[in-house]
Formats: structure tokens, C-alpha cells, sequence
């Protein structure tokens, strides 16, 4: 006897039969939290390869797209005027993109941490030198306020008394549990190989890939829907993407410019303070505050004048990289202004800390663009436009048609 799946008491049934599965999970989920979220940790340990993979093609497949498009289509293309890609281009373009990358990150890498290393090193064991040095700055400068003179002397003296059990306490264990720290750096750096390989698979089988996808999709979903979903993707693709390979570029160039004028400057720790520079300016209009205040308390130390100079280079480079060099990398590819970037990092920030100031913004801008495409289709359905300036200069819409229960 053939089932009629379209009976409305079946459909009732295997409704109700769901919403009781998913109640029970809920439940479940509620009550052992810790258990679960242990699975999913160990779940995410195993596949993070194919994660560090996944990321690393994400953020290589622009690079690869330019680099086969205008270097090696037209290398391998035998007419002028028409050059597609091909899989020839294609794996050259990705063999030579990857090289490039992991010789620049490698060379970048063995080029300043010597010098990170040593900056550190000389940081700690300088600490009470520099203490003294800044008392001792303190006691010239408010010989006349004994008050304030004292206030700065035992704000001087707390932040050496944390240094020095940080030091006892985080960088000693640190240093004897360098045996682990081994054991954890070699499994990192086959992790990172295993992705770089998945990555090179992943670039390499795009194409088939994301037709898998589109056909899984258009095979499960009506074409309305599958449309929709892909059209997700896509935003998500964009915007993290996007963000993320245009705020590496970019930091990555910060980082470079800031090491180069620091060295000519004869800054002290400049691999260091670079270093901190680059890395935070990855977070979009807080990152270059946050970089630069533990920067400028670092050659605060050493010397008060080259500090101010330190924090004029700041405002002058963070004034370029705004308002030059990060438009010019990044373009258009969040679509959200300034304010909506300031409340996604505030919003994110709080709430997730560090990792969601970082994340907040590619977050806030795919729910952004989910709200959008959902307004621009009902104002369609209603036929009215989806063009933002058509509603400054409208105070209310009149309606068209009135019913019985609009004119009560």
C-alpha cells in the first residue's frame, strides 16, 4: 500500500513526531552542556587541518583567480585575443601563489622573531632599570607636587611588582615546560602542512566542489530556496572573504612600514612594536589604539621623547592606512559604514571578547545583508523601490487600497 506523504494527518504526525525529537535534544543538550561541548571539541581537533585548510583556500582563492586570470591563462593560451582559464593556469596559478605566500610568511618569520625574541628577552631583564629610570623621571618632573610626585612613584613601583610575578609566574613555568611547548609547536606545524595540502585540493577542485553543492541544494530545495541559500553563501564568502584577506594585506604592510620608518628612527624594541602594530591593526578603527598604547608604554620605558615621536608615527600611519592604503585594498568588500563597523566590534567585543571583535564585523555584515535581501523582496512584493534615498524625503506612504478593517 503506497503512502500519500501529502495527508495531512501524516504531515501532522511526522511534525509533531519532529518537534518532540528536537524537545528532547533541547533537553538533553541543556542538561549535559559540558559533555557536549567536550565532543565537539575533540570533534574540532580532529578535522582542524581540513579547517586550517579550508581558511587558507578562502583567503588564497583571490590571489589565485588574479594570478591565473593575467599571468597564466595568457602564458598557456594559444590565441591573443581569447585567453580562459584552464586546469593548466589554474594549478599553476596555485602552485605559484602558495609558494609565494609560505616563502614571504617563512621569511617574514625567521627574519623578526630573532628579533622579537630578543626584544622580549631585553624588555624583562631591563624591567628595573627602567622602573628607576622612570621614578626617577617622575621626581624631576613633579619636584613641586609631592603628591602626584608619590602617586607616580607607587603606580611605578605596582606595575614592577606585576612584572615581576608575572615573571615568576607565567614566564618560568613557561620557560620549564618547554618540553610540551615543543610537543604543541610540532603538532601545530604538521597541522598547518596537512592544511596547506587541503588547501591546494580544495583550489584545485573548486569548481567541481561548489557543483556538488548547487546540486545537493537544487536536488534537496525548491529553486526559490536553493537560490536563497546560495545567495547566502555567497554573502558569507564575501564578507569574510573579503575582510580577511584585505585586513591581512593590509596589516601585513602596516607592519612592514611601521618596522622600516621604527628602524630608521632608531626606535627601541622595533621588530616588537611593529609586531603589535600589525597584528592589532587587523581589527577595524579600535585595533590601532590597542596596538599602540601597550607600544607606547613599551618606549615609554626606554624614553619619554622618542615616545611622543613613536605616538605622532602612529597617528600619521593609521591616518594613511584609513584613509589611503586600507580603502584601496579593502574597497567595498564589507558594505557596512562606519557606523555600523563600530557597533558590530563594541557589540561582538563585549560579549566575545578579542575573538569577536575580530569576527564581529564579517558577522554583523552577512546578518546585515540578510536583513537587506529580506526588505528589498517585500518592498518588491509591495511595488514599492528598494533605493534607500527614495525614503528621506517621504514622511508616510499613502495607502492605495483601504479595507474594512483599515477605515474602522
Amino acid at each position: 500500500m503506497k503512502i500519500k506523504w501529502d495527508n495531512k494527518y501524516i504531515s501532522f504526525g511526522l511534525t509533531a513526531f519532529i518537534v518532540i525529537i528536537c524537545s528532547i535534544f533541547f533537553s538533553w543538550l541543556l542538561n549535559n552542556w559540558t559533555s557536549f561541548y567536550n565532543i565537539i571539541t575533540i570533534i574540532l581537533k580532529a578535522i582542524s587541518p581540513v579547517i586550517i585548510g579550508l581558511f587558507i583556500a578562502v583567503l588564497l582563492d583571490k590571489p589565485v583567480q588574479v594570478a591565473d586570470n593575467y599571468i597564466f591563462a595568457p602564458y598557456f593560451s594559444k590565441d591573443p585575443y581569447y585567453r580562459p582559464s584552464t586546469k593548466k593556469s589554474r594549478i599553476s596559478a596555485i602552485i605559484f601563489v602558495q609558494f609565494v605566500t609560505w616563502f614571504f610568511v617563512f621569511g617574514l618569520i625567521s627574519l623578526v622573531f630573532p628579533q622579537i625574541y630578543r626584544s622580549i628577552i631585553g624588555l624583562i631583564s631591563n624591567a628595573n632599570t627602567y622602573a628607576n629610570n622612570a621614578i626617577n623621571w617622575a621626581e624631576k618632573m613633579l619636584i613641586n607636587n609631592p603628591q602626584l610626585k608619590d602617586y607616580a612613584e607607587n603606580a611605578i613601583n605596582n606595575i614592577l611588582t606585576y612584572l615581576n610575578t608575572w615573571s615568576e609566574t607565567s614566564l618560568l613555568p613557561l620557560i620549564t615546560g618547554i618540553t610540551g611547548g615543543i610537543i604543541i609547536f610540532v603538532k601545530g606545524i604538521l597541522n598547518l602542512l596537512i592544511g596547506i595540502v587541503v588547501s591546494i585540493y580544495l583550489l584545485v577542485n573548486k569548481d567541481t566542489f561548489l557543483a556538488q553543492c548547487k546540486k545537493f541544494l537544487y536536488g534537496s530545495f525548491s529553486v526559490k530556496h536553493a537560490n536563497i541559500i546560495i545567495s547566502f553563501f555567497e554573502d558569507v564568502n564575501k564578507s569574510f572573504g573579503g575582510f580577511f584577506s584585505g585586513k591581512i594585506i593590509d596589516s601585513i604592510i602596516v607592519g612592514i612600514i611601521s618596522y622600516i620608518v621604527l628602524t630608521i628612527l632608531n626606535m627601541p624594541y622595533s621588530a616588537l612594536v611593529s609586531l603589535i602594530v600589525g597584528v592589532t591593526n587587523i581589527i577595524p578603527v579600535f585595533g590601532p589604539f590597542i596596538g599602540a598604547i601597550p607600544s607606547a608604554i613599551i618606549i615609554l620605558f626606554e624614553s619619554p621623547v622618542q615616545c611622543l615621536i613613536f605616538i605622532l608615527f602612529i597617528l600619521i600611519l593609521q591616518q594613511f592606512d584609513g584613509n589611503v592604503l586600507g580603502p584601496r585594498i579593502l574597497g567595498n568588500s564589507i558594505g557596512l559604514s562606519g557606523f555600523w563597523i563600530m557597533f558590530s566590534i563594541l557589540l561582538f567585543g563585549n560579549i566575545f571578547g578579542f575573538m569577536g571583535m575580530l569576527l564581529g564585523v564579517p558577522i554583523f555584515a552577512v546578518v546585515y545583508n540578510i536583513v537587506k535581501n529580506i526588505t528589498a523582496a517585500n518592498l518588491e512584493e509591495k511595488g514599492l523601490p528598494a533605493e534607500t534615498s527614495y525614503y528621506k524625503n517621504v514622511e508616510k506612504l499613502k495607502t492605495e487600497h483601504h479595507n474594512d478593517e483599515e477605515d474602522l
